[in-house]
């Protein structure tokens, strides 16, 4: 992961820094990712699987409505897909939401989709707490070295 990069990259919400180092590590084929935030914004890891998976604007208000009432994860099965969502949280910042699909899952949503749907939402939830403690190490390097002394300063 380019960590540093995306870091440093002006203008990125936490959610797009997050989405960016997601979508990195997805497989090509097998599983879809949003995160959304609390405004609508969404970032989809492939927006034409997300569109097939049928999920409508009412769908999606109910499963955050849901996830909002304390049910997490949320767990449905929509036409050929499991899907589930849950509240994305860092240890200072609310984003939204993150939603997993497994499109081409069969019958309920089984043991094995669930414990897999939980195993991609609590990466993700990794991910944004680490990309959000990197942003805070480069906001401290940042002012630390554009202080007064920064000749004098050690560089590392």
């Amino acid at each position: 992961m380019e960590t540093c990069d995306t870091a440093l990259t002006t203008g990125l919400s936490l959610n797009e820094q997050t989405a960016r180092q997601v979508f990195d590590t997805l497989p090509e084929e097998g599983v879809v990712v949003a995160i959304l935030d609390r405004n609508g914004t969404r970032w989809l890891s492939d927006p034409e699987a997300f569109e097939r998976l049928g999920l409508d604007e009412a769908s999606i208000a109910e499963f955050r409505a849901r996830v909002d009432d304390g049910v997490e994860p949320v767990v449905a099965r929509l036409a050929d897909a499991s899907v589930s969502m849950v509240q994305l949280t860092t240890g200072h910042t609310n984003c939204g939401y993150a939603m997993v699909a497994l499109p081409r899952s069969t019958g309920k949503p089984n043991v094995s989709d669930v414990n897999l749907l939980e195993a991609y939402l609590g990466q993700i939830a990794l991910i944004a707490r680490l990309t959000e403690k990197n942003r805070q190490l480069m906001k401290t390097r940042v002012a630390y070295c554009s202080g007064p002394e920064w000749p004098d300063k050690p560089m590392n």
